[in-house]
């Protein structure tokens, strides 16, 4: 058989061969030029053959959208992410409070666990296109108890995205956006995000664009826009770390960040220890004697010497008091022996000794 399946390739020169059991799919870029000699070869195969032409794959695949789309009308399409929960009528019921749209507008809300999507169909095109405009930011639906998921509004049955761009300033164009997104896939709308309502700032933007679009190409993390590089974020969009530029993980999961924040503790604990030892205390006490100057010493020299001569002159006072003493005349002398005379040279030699410096100042 396999034999056989490459022979038919080499004579007729298909692009590709697909084997499905008993069946085998010829891939062509064009047919008509082999033509007869496939169907001669699948007339004398006991197999059954089925010749495709590349081209009407892609116009069936087309028709299968198209016909997808044909099946919701009027009708918008909010997507869960895999693995997230699949919603109860009670959270429904109070998301659709929070949804800035005319619930008298709305024909019908319904949910399916396939395509794990939340639809609501409106009563006519111009309704669906407002609550479009209305909701175009993500929104997050709140579980009841209490862990919340981002959703997107789209257009159901369609493959549009809510993509993000970061780090673009405001005076940056949205067409120059559009130009850029559109070599990854048609780009529908390009809004500007604003502060949630209840912020008080709803009239503010953040400065974050969000483009709606059918991503056909896997937009890289960051791009270039007007020489200004944007960073990207989207649902499906490969984990890709903004710290390394590397794909395959997130900032947060970033082992040379960890890396950098492991080395950094280190040196901040040994920086701690020196002081815990008293290593560092000891060396704050070296720096200290080794900055000293000479002069304080020169300084302390000098109070002792100023000590030494306010005793000096200390001895001088108490002799001169006791000369006065026996040149005063005798009634002076008993007035000073009531006491008066000895209690004051007392408490003045008291004084003087105690206080060297207050003699010093009286003698002045």
């Amino acid at each position: 058989m396999k034999d056989r399946i490459s022979l038919a390739a080499a004579v007729v020169g298909c692009r590709r061969i697909v084997v499905l059991g008993q069946v085998v799919f010829f891939c062509f870029d064009t047919v008509e030029s082999n033509h007869a000699r496939l169907l001669s070869f699948v007339d004398r195969s006991p197999y059954c053959f089925l010749v495709v032409h590349s081209v009407q794959i892609a116009e069936t695949a087309s028709s299968h959208r198209s016909n997808m789309s044909e099946l919701f009308i009027n009708t918008v399409q909010f997507r869960f992410p895999a693995g997230s929960p699949r919603p109860s009528w009670m959270e429904v019921a109070n998301f659709m409070k929070r949804l800035d749209t005319d619930v008298m507008l709305i024909e019908t809300i319904y949910k399916t666990a396939h395509d794990r999507s939340l639809f609501i169909k409106f009563t006519s095109r111009d309704a669906m296109e407002e609550s479009l405009r209305r909701n175009a930011e993500p929104r997050q639906f709140v579980y009841s108890n209490g862990k919340s998921i981002e959703v997107q509004m789209s257009i159901a049955g369609t493959n549009v995205r809510y993509v993000r761009i970061f780090d673009l300033p405001p005076e940056l164009a949205d067409e120059s956006l559009s130009v850029v997104l559109g070599a990854f896939g048609k780009v529908h709308r390009v809004i500007r995000e604003k502060f949630p309502p209840d912020s008080g700032l709803g009239h503010i933007f953040t400065g974050v664009r969000g483009v709606h679009m059918e991503v056909e190409t896997n937009i890289p993390s960051t791009i270039d826009v007007a020489d200004r590089e944007g960073r990207v974020y989207y649902d499906g969009l490969m984990d890709t770390c903004f710290f390394c530029q590397a794909e395959g993980h997130r900032k947060d999961a970033c082992p040379q960040r960890k890396l950098q924040e492991k080395i950094g503790r280190k040196q901040k604990k040994m920086s701690y220890a020196g002081i815990v030892s008293g290593n560092a205390v000891a060396q704050v006490e070296n720096d200290l004697e080794e900055t000293l100057p000479d002069e304080i010493i020169e300084v302390l020299e000098e109070e002792e010497e100023d000590e030494k001569g306010n005793a000096d002159q200390l001895q001088l006072d108490v002799c001169e008091i006791n000369d006065r003493e026996e040149t005063m005349p005798t009634n002076d002398m008993h007035r000073k022996t009531n006491g008066n005379t000895a209690e004051g040279t007392s408490n003045i030699v008291q004084e003087a000794v105690v206080n060297p410096q207050a003699a010093q100042r009286r003698a002045q």
